[in-house]
């Protein structure tokens, strides 16, 4: 009996013995194959040996080897993208712990996004050590949690000095800006799972959060909002090379900060990306190519984006163990970031196809201009922000409930603003002088929210005057 192709509710009814046969059977036609938890390879069945028991009304799976042992109860068998995902609980636990058993020797081998996140919780656990000399990191891991929703992409730990701690998150620099975006939530999670393991054994004070260098700035600006009464809240930026941290203030928001940085050459980043470009572009629904955005973040990475949520990025990097360049293409938003390959391109083009049909304006134009307020007297408080005077058009009742529409909100706002400056500088963009007319150096419409608070040009018969403030 082959395994369930999707998870569903028909994998949660499954009977211990179809996970059983389940099992077998996929054992049984892929020889080579290992088991792999937490991206890490646990047992190789070539060499370990495994025994499968349907008794007491529960499927068991025990295996063996000369450096382990694990014995399991399998809640559910589900094949996808030619991976057997068995979904565990450890006797007398209610946690689910998610195995892999792959059939192919290359997944036995970490990624080079694995092994950047191996080396990079070793890294934070160094340079915690000895940025905070009194304070001993402790239980520091990536390790996938899907019941309280933690993906491997996040570093998580703790701080400790004697009864006293703190829960802390970091992310690497080979993330994506999505992920690094989502470190708050994640971090308030970690905060509310650590307080409640520690049972009031452990006092934790508050959260800190470890983000690359230069990519901290939107966390930065949601960290001002956080309730100071529930816990303290820090922000740090490490530098991969120095391997410094740097605080951030978040009372220090608002300033411009200007730098410069290598100017990547776009065609020769063409031709470089070419192919990679044509894979990802197949994966976009007909017609929706106009739709995305591509982004050099640098010479080594081109990035695709809907709205300003990155879906897909080329990534050009080295081989293990090699000094061979490879490119390697994911898809996929945040933690669900997956590797292109030809055994998963049409599970790929699937979630491609409903991340473009769930993040989307409704109408062309986004943005509208509100009906004109009564005019206000000069010099009076405005009753709004300026950006309160653009809203939204043309959404559905219910879309705005969808968490893929939500998502990245502030990146969204970027994308438009870099396809169309227009609603922000209607009254600062110039036009060109008619010759033998007496026209504005400005866009010819008013602001009515600015009347009356600068000297506008106006036409009396044939006179240029000017009228309004003074």
């Amino acid at each position: 009996m082959p395994p369930p192709r999707e998870a569903s509710a028909e994998s949660a009814q499954q009977t211990p013995e179809q996970i059983a046969v389940a099992i077998a059977a996929y054992v049984k036609r892929h020889v080579e194959c290992a088991v792999l938890e937490d991206g890490k390879v646990l047992f190789d069945l070539r060499t370990a040996k495994h025994e499968i028991a349907t008794e007491h009304g529960r499927c068991t799976l025990q295996l063996w080897s000369e450096e382990r042992n694990l014995v399991r109860r399998v809640v559910s068998a589900t094949e996808r993208s030619g991976v057997l995902k068995l979904a565990t609980q450890r006797f007398g636990q209610s946690q689910t712990k998610l195995l892999e058993v792959v059939a192919d020797r290359q997944r036995r081998t970490p990624t080079t996004r694995e092994s950047a996140r191996e080396r990079y919780v070793k890294t934070l656990e160094r340079v915690l050590a000895r940025r905070f000399p009194e304070w001993r990191p402790d239980g520091f891991r990536t390790a996938m949690d899907l019941e309280k929703s933690f993906g491997p992409g996040y570093a998580r730990g703790s701080l400790v000095k004697g009864n006293q701690a703190w829960a802390v998150v970091g992310v690497n620099e080979n993330e994506t800006q999505v992920t690094v975006d989502g470190i708050l939530t994640v971090g308030v999670l970690w905060l509310h799972a650590c307080r409640e393991q520690a049972g009031g054994r452990r006092l934790y004070q508050g959260l800190r959060l470890i983000v690359p260098r230069g990519m901290g700035m939107l966390t930065l600006s949601r960290l001002a909002w956080m309730n100071t009464d529930a816990a303290q809240w820090e922000l740090w930026e490490m530098a991969a090379r120095d391997e410094e941290l740097e605080e951030l203030d978040a009372a220090d928001r608002g300033n411009l900060r200007t730098r410069l940085v290598h100017h990547p050459d776009a065609r020769a980043a063409a031709e470089r990306f070419a192919g990679a470009t044509e894979k990802v572009m197949a994966l976009v629904p007909e017609g929706e190519e106009v739709r995305v955005e591509q982004r050099l973040r640098s010479t080594a990475e081109l990035a695709f984006l809907l709205h300003g949520m990155e879906f897909a990025r080329a990534r050009v990097g080295l081989a293990p163990n090699s000094f061979m360049r490879t490119l390697e293409i994911t898809v996929g938003v945040g933690a669900s970031e997956t590797p292109l390959t030809e055994a998963n391109r049409e599970v790929l083009r699937e979630v491609v196809a409903d991340l473009f049909a769930r993040r989307r304006a409704l109408e062309p134009g986004l943005f509208a201009r509100r009906a004109v307020q009564p005019a206000r007297r000069i010099g009076a408080p405005t009753t709004a922000p300026a950006h309160a005077r653009m809203t939204a058009r043309g959404r559905g009742r219910d879309a705005g409930a969808d968490p893929l529409y939500r998502a990245a909100p502030e990146r969204w706002l970027e994308s438009v603003l870099r396809r169309d400056l227009s609603p922000l500088t209607r009254n600062l963009a110039p036009i060109a002088a008619t010759a033998g007319r007496s026209v504005r150096g400005f866009a010819n419409e008013i602001d009515p929210d600015t009347i009356g608070n600068r000297a506008d040009p106006v036409e009396v018969d044939g006179a240029r005057e000017n009228v309004g403030a003074g």
